[in-house]
């Protein structure tokens, strides 16, 4: 009793801004901003006012998600829009009027908010020229100096890196083993390691507003990946609560993209501080249902894209460094997600600057060499014959359509060769990789997580 405690959070103010879709620009809208602090949306007490003269730009990114063919908005289809009626005000408190004109107001100068530009990544990437060597490359070599990363890819033929770019079901082709490249094991599970440890569904996680509960999830999840010999897990997912219907919700957490996005960031930040284990986020994006989720289209703006959708996808990637992205089932405005190069490229690595790569979701129809052109790096999973739900997913298949799209010039060397280049990096950041060279994991990889979303600092109570 008596006890007291001073936190301070601090956070970017370019995180208030709303994306414009005809300019591809994220503008900070002149007027007053209310901070507000409390335990809940009901229970906060206004205790500042930021005051911004005029709209600002705060990021050039690009407009690249809109439909890929014309869709009738609402309002010209006859379906009633909901809007605010006119002469309501807006849910108050008593006292609140006070609170706003005490607070004090502070002047935020737009001159010292500066104009930041995304990279906008080549469609066609460079092709890695085969190294003037007869010796046979591999892993070992690139991570002793011997030769590059480049030059490793360079040298791989078009069966071998369809062969890293495709799932591999429980052991290693043969060229991976010629090469020294290990078997990245993967583990499903939204809420814990398949016959591991079962923790609350991400829903019920999400709930608790706990980021240091929920890095401790992630430690565990990681430690027992550790034991068991698992490079990357298969989760958190991000999606949002679209419809409390939605069949996957149990593995997402909440319909707030900001909740999602930290929570998230949090579960990731815990499995990948174990050092050479990493995290996936799925589904990306906008799977929304599970009834016909193969072939289903997610028809919306851009503007509700980004500022809903892909927002929680956006602070996981920019504050936890995750390894890998699953691109989802469903189309986006028209294309399959995991075929979308401005999703899978211009999107995630452009603007947020992912470095890890992207896999299908199991046998979905963007398993194809067109993933490849678009950035989504592995074909998840492969077998020798064509199951009968997804006769695409064979390995024969891949390779026969890979070779076609290069001689028709539908997919090129350079684009096939980023997407094991993609794959090798991850891999050499692994435990085991560390392992299979009988080295100690922290002279092969370390993990530096990037600050949090929200600074903050504490004093003991």
């Amino acid at each position: 009793p008596g006890e007291s405690q001073s936190i301070e959070i601090a956070f970017d103010i370019a995180s208030a801004a709303s994306y414009d879709e005809t300019e591809g620009l994220w503008i900070l809208e002149r007027g007053t901003y209310l901070v507000r602090v409390g335990n809940s949306s009901r229970n906060t007490r206004v205790v500042a006012k930021l005051a911004l003269p005029r709209d600002v730009a705060v990021e050039r990114a690009a407009v690249r998600l809109n439909p890929v063919y014309y869709y009738r908005r609402a309002e010209e289809r006859g379906i009633s829009i909901l809007r605010k009626t006119p002469g309501v005000k807006p849910w108050s408190y008593p006292g609140e009027n006070a609170e706003i004109a005490k607070a004090p107001t502070i002047a935020i100068d737009p001159e010292r908010i500066a104009l930041r530009d995304s990279a906008a990544p080549s469609y066609y990437p460079p092709t890695y020229e085969r190294p003037d060597t007869d010796a046979v490359i591999t892993l070992r070599d690139v991570v002793e100096g011997r030769y590059s990363l480049e030059d490793l890819v360079g040298q791989m033929s078009v069966e071998e890196l369809v062969d890293i770019t495709i799932g591999l079901r429980g052991s290693s082709a043969p060229s991976l083993s010629k090469r020294g490249i290990p078997e990245l094991v993967t583990s499903d599970g939204p809420n814990g390691l398949k016959a591991g440890t079962a923790f609350p569904a991400a829903v019920v996680r999400a709930a608790t507003w706990n980021l240091e509960l929920e890095r401790e999830v992630g430690k565990q999840v990681g430690r027992e990946m550790l034991w068991a010999g698992i490079s990357i897990w298969l989760a958190p997912g991000l999606n949002i609560h679209r419809n409390p219907l939605g069949g996957r919700n149990a593995e997402y957490y909440s319909e707030d993209p900001l909740l999602a996005g930290v929570m998230a960031a949090a579960v990731v930040k815990g499995v990948q501080c174990n050092h050479g284990v990493g995290a996936t986020l799925k589904h990306f994006v906008a799977n929304d249902q599970e009834t016909y989720r193969w072939v289903s289209d997610s028809i919306v703006s851009e503007r509700a894209l980004r500022e809903i959708y892909l927002k929680a996808f956006e602070i996981a990637v920019k504050t936890a460094k995750p390894w890998a992205v699953m691109s989802s089932y469903n189309k986006v405005n028209g294309v399959y997600s995991g075929n979308y190069f401005n999703l899978c490229t211009g999107v995630l690595r452009g603007e947020w600057g992912f470095d890890g790569f992207v896999m299908t979701d199991w046998w979905s129809r963007s398993y194809n060499f067109r993933a490849y052109v678009a950035g989504n790096d592995a074909l998840m999973p492969y077998t020798e014959d064509s199951p009968p739900w997804a006769p695409w997913a064979a390995r024969s298949f891949v390779v026969r359509e890979a070779k076609e799209a290069l001689a028709n010039g539908t997919l090129t060397l350079g684009q096939l060769q980023r997407s094991a280049y993609n794959i090798l990096r991850v891999a050499l950041r692994s435990r085991a990789l560390a392992g299979m060279l009988g080295v100690k994991q922290s002279d092969l990889y370390t993990y530096e997580p990037p600050p949090d979303y929200f600074k903050v600092r504490k004093t003991p109570p």
